[in-house]
């Protein structure tokens, strides 16, 4: 079933692309990334991370254009904590580290020639993911990496929505916000899911098509 419906979209992208006049470029930016959950006790800080990648967009009409995209993204989130055991003071600061190649598969409504707005699915496809703490106490401090790509799931389906500008000499602005709608894990059976959560702010150059 999912094979079919893979070589449906497909063939209607293929269809699309064929038709409709077509530009391109390339596009990179910032993430502020966190990891989001209702589990007790999941209390994660947001963590600055980037992106780069490549985008197409068809116009379809006046007014509307598709525009899939290719995007290597560096998003996780971060914890810092301090207790006492013992009477000795412990600071615990954890990174959790995941690289993602997304596809975002955007519909873009044009307001006008220069100002838009967008919403699509996106897959997300799991490079790597790692965690990394560093505990210090009483002066002496310990670092420890730990590759955690076997307990996440290898796709992570999310929406994104956002806004765009168009600026002169072929530039462009985004901001948008990757809201994740599946659990990051891939034994989901333990809590509360636990999903990411991405604003990015992009800037991209056209290099081919356009006006």
């Amino acid at each position: 079933m999912k094979k079919t419906i893979l070589t449906v979209a497909f063939a209607l992208f293929a269809v699309v692309f064929a038709q409709a006049q077509v530009s391109g470029g390339l596009k990179a930016g910032l993430n502020l990334n966190n990891l989001n959950s209702s589990q007790d006790g999941f209390d994660m800080d947001s963590k600055l991370g980037y992106h780069f990648g490549a985008y197409l967009e068809a116009n379809v009409s006046e007014k509307f254009s598709i525009q899939p995209e290719l995007l290597f993204s560096a998003q996780g989130a971060k914890r810092s904590e301090t207790y006492e055991d013992f009477g000795i003071k412990i600071s615990d600061d954890t990174k959790v580290n995941l690289n993602y190649l997304n596809v975002p598969v955007l519909v873009k409504f044009n307001i006008n020639e220069m100002f838009n707005i967008y919403a699509g699915p996106q897959a997300g496809f799991v490079l790597s993911a790692k965690t990394k703490s560093e505990v210090e106490a009483m002066g002496h401090s310990e670092e420890t990496e730990v590759d955690i790509k076997d307990d996440m799931k290898s796709i992570d389906f999310g929406l994104t929505f956002g806004v765009g500008v168009n600026l002169p000499a072929g530039l462009n602005a985004t901001l948008r916000y990757n809201l994740g709608l599946s659990d990051t894990r891939e034994n989901d059976d333990e809590g509360d899911a636990i999903k990411n959560g991405v604003f990015q702010l992009s800037v991209g150059y056209r290099l081919f098509g356009g006006n």
